[in-house]
């Protein structure tokens, strides 16, 4: 497949079937399950399965057939069930309770997996057979596992990200190389990451700054081992950091640490590479999950208590201030779920079933228009 550039990119937006009325929030309580943080939007999974976005929409990344932002949530078109869903930079994808992917939005870097370039502004079936397990979206590439452990991946591919052997960038899923037995994967920035059922853990892509953690600052166009010998619950990859939940509820994280986003106390002088390998956060606490955004990370402990760190000139951590912090932060308390976002802003589930951002939003992405530094609750949704 061709290399797509970066200028002079146009965009073509497919929208079909589509009224043209405008949707009023509803009075009726969305229950949560799983929200997503994109670059400028959001997107969230409610307990029965259905889907609603909320924020940038001006390239159809809140899939409900509109080019046009809003501040609170509309329900993704279609009459399709969902278990998970990834909010990239400017696109959306979804995992049916089928195995199938759905994605749309902004697609000029084959990001939706359709085996074309065309953007769109409703869900379309990823172009693959497969069934998936799994699935991740990171800025501008699309990952997922299938049921037999096979790892494909779709979109830009400059450094390798796809995990192909090259640096093509492809609009179909192309298949990682190697005879890996995955269940999970991440996708960064310009990096990726996979674990196996053995809670061993891969990288491949840009390793500039060591965002990889095998050791080495060299870039790899398919899976080399993350060092350390360490076993892996969960992996999560930002925009040049990864952070990783260990089989016995620790996190540790590697890459780039110049805002703090490895949690372990120290800095990186600019331009210099971070933690080559894994490296515990601070403060010797148990966690159930972690999320590495941009140039941030959060992550809720066993008790269900919230903690941030890393860049917060956005309000992106949530602890009442613009200030970077190094080491783990209390936010809040009765966590179930957390994503630190990709632009500016971040969003989690609380216990009760509702969903709550903070950060800056100039596109709505936090459920209202502005910035704050503390959670706050998103608007109530549409119905259908």
């Amino acid at each position: 497949m061709r290399q797509i550039g970066w200028i002079g990119l146009t965009l073509a937006i497919v929208v079909a079937g589509c009224d043209q009325e405008l949707f009023e929030p509803a009075e009726s309580h969305v229950r949560y399950t799983a929200v997503s943080a994109g670059g400028e939007h959001s997107c969230g999974l409610t307990w029965n399965g259905e889907l609603y976005c909320w924020g940038r929409g001006w390239n159809g990344e809140l899939g409900d057939g509109r080019v046009e932002s809003r501040s609170w949530p509309a329900a993704v078109r279609g009459d399709r069930k969902y278990t998970h869903v990834a909010s990239g930079w400017n696109h959306s994808c979804a995992l049916s309770v089928t195995g199938r992917v759905y994605c749309w939005g902004w697609n000029a870097l084959g990001q939706l997996g359709i085996g074309a370039y065309i953007g769109l502004g409703l869900p379309d079936s990823v172009a693959s057979e497969h069934s998936f397990r799994a699935l991740s979206a990171g800025p501008y590439h699309t990952c997922g596992v299938t049921t037999t452990g096979e790892a494909y991946c779709w979109g830009l591919n400059a450094h390798g990200q796809l995990g192909d052997g090259t640096t093509e960038t492809n609009p179909s899923p192309v298949l990682v190389v190697g005879s890996h037995d995955f269940i999970d994967i991440t996708a960064g920035t310009s990096h990726t990451c996979a674990l196996t059922g053995a809670g061993v853990a891969y990288c491949w892509g840009s390793n500039h700054v060591g965002q990889l953690g095998d050791g080495t600052t060299n870039n790899a166009t398919m899976p080399v081992m993350v060092a350390g010998g360490l076993r892996w619950s969960s992996l999560s990859a930002g925009a040049t950091h990864t952070c990783g939940l260990t089989q016995s509820n620790e996190i540790y994280c590697w890459g780039s640490n110049e805002y703090g986003e490895l949690g372990n106390g120290a800095l990186q002088r600019p331009g210099l590479p971070g933690a080559v390998v894994p490296h515990p956060i601070g403060g010797g606490l148990k966690y159930r999950m972690v999320s590495a955004g941009a140039s941030h990370s959060c992550g809720i402990a066993n008790d269900r208590n919230l903690y941030c760190w890393g860049r917060g000139i956005y309000g992106q951590l949530g602890i009442g201030g613009t200030a970077d912090r190094s080491m783990p932060q209390w936010v809040g308390s009765d966590y179930t779920m957390v994503s630190a976002g990709q632009g500016t802003h971040s969003c989690a589930v609380r216990t009760d079933e509702t969903s709550v951002c903070w950060g800056t939003g100039p596109s709505g992405q936090l459920g209202a228009y502005g910035t704050t530094f503390a959670p706050v609750p998103v608007r109530v949704g549409t119905r259908r």
